[in-house]
């Protein structure tokens, strides 16, 4: 399969091309793509070329990570040409008829006819990942969110916490006796959305609070729009 990471030399685009490898992403063809002044560089053994270029290659997949500007000008071009793009700019996220998608939580609602898939904030990533199991089951009415990034109810704490271990991509980290709850350095590196500090919330009813860590650079960026990637295969034709 041919892919193309459009935006290969920043901190995102490395990363994917990276998390390809580690995923063993079944590539025929790495085609990275950078701005002029990085063209004819390699990444590895692969030369930089222009998105021009890159288009004109015809890739199966291509992960954008340049920019809204350079997605809105070029994503339509390469998804007209039948290439497949998981874009991770601000571009695409509000379009009503593009999807957001985060796999493990709705991964299943992608289609053969999604050529332009949006890949959300980092924020947003990890609270889903979190909640969406806790949703499914309990059905949240209200989320009070505070991010930092680059009375009782007759909610039964104890189902809380088992849907959270057993919520893939969550690592429960909650033992605060013991100073054991998740903070970003434990994170790095990784891809798993990190839950802990889960309590009650005394100040609304039926209502709890709860930590959540993750890498932005990679749960946040570019392992989400790789997974995105692997969920896209079935619908593509290998070359």
């Amino acid at each position: 399969m041919k892919v193309a990471v459009i935006g290969a030399t920043g901190v995102v685009g490395r990363k994917m091309t990276e998390i390809l490898s580690e995923r063993s992403f079944p590539i025929s063809t790495l085609i990275p793509v950078a701005s002029e002044r990085s063209v004819g560089q390699f990444i590895g053994a692969d030369k930089i070329v222009t998105v021009k270029d890159a288009l004109g290659m015809k890739p199966d997949i291509a992960l954008f990570s340049a920019g809204s500007d350079i997605s809105r000008e070029w994503a339509p071009r390469f998804a007209e040409a039948g290439c497949r793009v998981i874009d991770n700019s601000s571009c695409w996220r509000m379009d009503p008829r593009i999807k957001l998608i985060v796999p493990e939580v709705n991964g299943c609602n992608l289609t053969l006819s999604d050529m332009i898939i949006a890949n959300p904030n980092c924020s947003t990533i990890q609270m889903v990942v979190a909640l969406a199991r806790l949703h499914d089951k309990l059905k949240i009415k209200r989320i009070v969110v505070s991010t930092y990034q680059s009375v009782t109810g007759s909610v039964d704490m104890e189902q809380i916490v088992e849907i959270l271990k057993q919520t893939p991509g969550v690592e429960l980290q909650d033992n605060p006796e013991l100073n054991q709850y998740p903070m970003p350095l434990y994170s790095f590196g990784k891809d798993q959305v990190f839950v802990g500090r889960v309590r009650r919330d005394f100040s609304t009813q039926n209502s709890i609070n709860l930590w959540i860590v993750a890498d932005n650079l990679r749960r946040g960026a570019a392992t989400n729009a790789v997974m995105i990637a692997e969920q896209l295969t079935p619908f593509c034709k290998i070359s």
